[in-house]
């Protein structure tokens, strides 16, 4: 078709191989070099993610078997005071940040509260006085006698540590650990 202005040749602007006849197809050598090296950098990364969550586990397993386990029914001492108690509580507190442990102090007057916070109750004090304090883990100076005789104390475990639950058979992360509203025991 002769038409001014209409390029006959069906292959103009086509690219060929210079070795032979045929139109050149497939991936632009420099996408191939972009793709090998971003698949190389997500590899990289890959790994010293992998590396990085291997120490920190291997450094949370030495904290686990270096760290003083407390609990429930655990005499203790807290530092910078001579202050000792009963561990009545472990977990979170409505309104603060971290665990906590709930102890009934030996000496009602060292107390700050009646095992309540914020209006929440969280265990029960020496005959209901002002006996109660909680405090964080960094507090306590050491364990001097652990709640082995208690009924209830069946593992010594703390809030964080992974259990496994028979009864649902799974695993789960301890929330807390103390007593529950009209419900007799120690609840995990």
């Amino acid at each position: 078709n002769g038409e001014a202005g209409v390029d006959s040749d069906p292959d103009a602007g086509t690219d060929y191989d210079s070795d032979s006849d045929s139109p050149r197809t497939g991936t632009p050598i420099w996408l191939i070099f972009v793709l090998l090296f971003l698949t190389l950098l997500v590899i990289a990364l890959l790994y010293f993610v992998w590396v990085w969550y291997h120490a920190r586990r291997k450094k949370n397993l030495q904290y686990m078997e270096d760290r003083m386990v407390v609990t429930v029914g655990d005499r203790i001492r807290l530092c910078n005071a001579d202050l000792e108690g009963v561990v009545q509580f472990v977990g979170p507190v409505q309104g603060m940040d971290g665990v906590f442990f709930g102890v009934d102090l030996d000496d009602v007057e060292a107390g700050k509260n009646d095992g309540t916070f914020g209006g929440r109750p969280y265990f029960p004090t020496t005959a209901g006085g002002r006996s109660g304090r909680f405090v964080a883990y960094a507090r306590i100076e050491r364990v001097l006698s652990t709640a082995e005789e208690n009924l209830y104390a069946l593992q010594r475990v703390m809030v964080g540590d992974t259990v496994y639950v028979t009864a649902k058979q799974c695993a789960a992360e301890i929330a807390f650990i103390g007593r529950v509203i009209l419900q007799p025991g120690i609840w995990f």
